[in-house]
């Protein structure tokens, strides 16, 4: 993050700093991606320091005061994350397909455990909800398709609160909500995050290796690869994701649902074969 002035700024005074200012900039540098979303009084609060100090240090790093600091990491963060511009250059193809290579190497570094904690929410609960905003809202309608397969009672949210507030009704405590989010994070879905936990349901997170606001409510979080090329981030190990948390929940389930889908798609000649 070299060109993210605030990264730059307080690397190269960190050591000249008090260690109550350096506990603030440590703590800066670790949640770069979250400051936009923290107020200068929760950055206070998370250090155990005063509101005041946050001031002053981000006067020392030459903004005006925390509020700046925010506008021009946000625009700096929001010019890193923007989508490549694609072009034809040579090795395209080579640099594409050892991107996603990369993502899978580090997709396999997820744990079973994890995995099959996530699936057995997923078979137990009495309803799922999965939700997703702009680039990954494909995914989560995908998502909603493929785990109805298997289980019944699985629902689309909302994209975006504002537009059907009333699509939360149904939400009921022991529900579980998987979310997708990858840079540039959605607010829409943090916003959403926090009232599906807000109504008692469990959170699971499908991310990128960033820091979203919404991983903070999340109660399972997975971490894939999104790599960033000569084109958009992406997103095809969270859309394999998707396929191995449904084929566990599968597992669980049986194939009972499957079955008496299949005499539907026979009744109605669903298929050329």
């Amino acid at each position: 993050m070299s060109e993210i002035s605030l990264v730059a700024r307080a690397s190269e005074l960190i050591e000249e700093l008090s260690p109550g200012e350096r506990a603030l900039a440590t703590f800066m540098l670790e949640n770069v991606e979250e400051l936009m979303f923290l107020s200068a009084v929760e950055v206070a609060e998370a250090v155990g320091t005063s509101n005041a100090s946050v001031t002053r240090l981000a006067q020392r790093l030459g903004y005006r005061g925390y509020v700046e600091l925010q506008l021009t990491l946000r625009e700096e963060l929001r010019n890193a994350y923007a989508p490549a511009v694609l072009s034809p250059a040579n090795g395209l193809f080579a640099e594409y397909w050892q991107a996603e290579e990369r993502s899978l190497r580090k997709m396999m570094q997820l744990s079973e455990e994890s995995l099959q904690a996530v699936s057995s929410l997923l078979a137990a609960s009495p309803q799922i909800w999965v939700g997703g905003a702009q680039t990954v809202r494909p995914i989560a309608s995908y998502c909603e398709y493929y785990l109805n397969l298997f289980r019944s009672d699985v629902r689309l949210l909302v994209e975006d609160l504002r537009t059907r507030p009333d699509g939360l009704l149904d939400v009921k405590p022991g529900d579980v909500a998987t979310l997708f989010t990858v840079r540039r994070y959605s607010i829409a879905t943090s916003l959403l995050g926090k009232e599906l936990v807000n109504r008692g349901a469990t959170l699971v997170v499908i991310t990128d290796d960033g820091a979203p606001r919404l991983a903070r409510h999340g109660t399972h979080v997975l971490r894939v690869g999104t790599p960033k090329t000569s084109g958009p981030p992406s997103l095809t190990m969270i859309v394999s994701l998707v396929q191995i948390l449904g084929i566990l929940v599968a597992a669980e389930l049986g194939n009972a649902r499957t079955e008496a889908a299949e005499e539907f798609v026979k009744k109605f000649q669903a298929y050329e074969y």
